[in-house]
C-alpha cells in the first residue's frame, strides 16, 4: 500500500497528505523506528518526543505502519474498504488536532490507541468498531456478567456520523457473521452514561444506542463525556461554553453539583 493510496482511501486532508510525502522522501530512520515501534513501544514514543514536531511525526508513522499492515490484511481476506474504514480513526483524530491546534498531527491522548488496527485486533464494520480482547475487569450486572480475562468483543464508537440505531444493527449483525455470537459483547463508553437521559431529548441517537445495551454499571474514572461535549476539561464547570442546547443542559447538569461518567453496556 502507498502512503498516498493510503491518505486517500482514509479520507485524510489534502494538506496533511502533502506533508506526509514531504516526510516520506526525506526520511532515512523508517525502518529503525518501525523494528523499535515493534520491539518497543515505549522506546519509540521516547525517540518521536525527542524531536521537533512530534504530532506530526507521530502521525507519519503510523500512517506507514497502516500501510505495511495491508498484506496481513489481504492475507486475512479483509477486504479494502474495511481495511481503510479501520484506519480512517487517523484522519478523524487528526482532523480533531487540526481542530485543536491548527495543525495537522496525532495528540498524544491517542498514541496508544492504533496498534489494534496494525494487529488486526480491531475492525470497522460499517458504524461501529469491533475489537477482539480479553476482559480487563469484571462487569456484573442483575442477569449478566463477564468475568475477568473472559474473551469478548469490545464496541467501540468513532466519531464522524449519525449514531443511528439501524445502521449500529446493521453493524453488529457484520460483526456477528465475522466474530460468531459465542462470546460476550460489550461496550464500555460515555454514549452509556445513564445520566444523559436527564440532558438529552427523547428522540436522540444516543438514547436510542443506549436501548440496545443492557446498563451494567457506570464508573466515573474519566472526563470524556465533558471532552467530547465541551471540546476540552475545564477545571470549573462554570467556564464551559453555552454554544449548544446540548452544551448547556450537560453544563447546567455539572453545575447541579452531578458528575457525567461512562457506562458499562452489554449487548
Amino acid at each position: 500500500m502507498e502512503l498516498t493510496e493510503l491518505c486517500r482511501g482514509i479520507g485524510l486532508a489534502e494538506e496533511a497528505e502533502a506533508m506526509l510525502c514531504l516526510l516520506e522522501k526525506s526520511d532515512k530512520d523508517y525502518d529503525v523506528l518501525r523494528t523499535l515501534y515493534q520491539r518497543d513501544r515505549e522506546g519509540f514514543y521516547r525517540k518521536i518526543y525527542q524531536r521537533d514536531e512530534p504530532e506530526k511525526l507521530l502521525l507519519y508513522y503510523y500512517s506507514r505502519f497502516a500501510c505495511d499492515a495491508y498484506e496481513a490484511y489481504r492475507e486475512r481476506e479483509i477486504g479494502d474498504g474495511i481495511y481503510f474504514d479501520t484506519f480512517r480513526d487517523i484522519a478523524i483524530w487528526c482532523g480533531e488536532y487540526f481542530r485543536r491546534t491548527g495543525k495537522y498531527g496525532l495528540g498524544s491522548y491517542v498514541r496508544d490507541w492504533f496498534w489494534r488496527g496494525f494487529e488486526i485486533k480491531l475492525l470497522r464494520l460499517g458504524r461501529l468498531e469491533f475489537e477482539e480482547m480479553e476482559a480487563e475487569e469484571e462487569i456484573q450486572g442483575e442477569s449478566l456478567r463477564i468475568g475477568k480475562g473472559e474473551p469478548v468483543i469490545s464496541i467501540h464508537i468513532p466519531e464522524g456520523e449519525p449514531l443511528r440505531e439501524q445502521a449500529c444493527r446493521e453493524s453488529i449483525e457484520e460483526a456477528y457473521r465475522r466474530y460468531g455470537r459465542e462470546r460476550r459483547y460489550f461496550c464500555h463508553s460515555w454514549l452509556l452514561f445513564p445520566g444523559l437521559k436527564e440532558i438529552l431529548p427523547e428522540d436522540s441517537n444516543i438514547l436510542r444506542f443506549q436501548k440496545l445495551f443492557d446498563i451494567v454499571k457506570m464508573d466515573f474514572r474519566e472526563r470524556e463525556a465533558e471532552q467530547r461535549i465541551f471540546g476540552a476539561v475545564f477545571s470549573r464547570p462554570a467556564d464551559y461554553p453555552e454554544e449548544t442546547s446540548l452544551q448547556r443542559q450537560a453544563k447546567r447538569y455539572l453545575l447541579s453539583g452531578r458528575s457525567l461518567g461512562n457506562g458499562w453496556g452489554i449487548f
